[in-house]
């Protein structure tokens, strides 16, 4: 038996203006929206229900011993690493 994984789905494109849409939409259909958003001076993975709330134009250094947020990209929603999250998703 096949278990499906990503690489088994087709790839999408969500446009920047129809993610607060798709927010909206999960939210009224009673899911509850993880995302990434800052805390304390850190990317984190919390609740969200707008695009408002995406570490919108930052991005992190880390190094073996610091960590931190700086300015990336202006307009970028993703352009950073949440390092705990790599590990655990390599040790899969």
């Amino acid at each position: 038996m096949h278990e499906a994984g990503y690489k088994d789905y087709p790839k999408v494109v969500v446009l920047r203006n129809d993610l607060n849409a798709i927010f909206k939409i999960l939210l009224q259909k009673g899911y509850e929206t993880i995302g990434p958003t800052v805390s304390d001076n850190v990317i984190i993975y919390d609740k969200i229900s707008s695009i408002e709330e995406l570490p919108v134009g930052l991005t992190d250094r880390q190094d073996s011993d610091a960590y931190r947020l700086i300015k990336g990209n202006g307009r970028s929603l993703f352009g950073y690493v949440v390092e705990a999250l790599v590990k655990e998703i390599k040790s899969t």
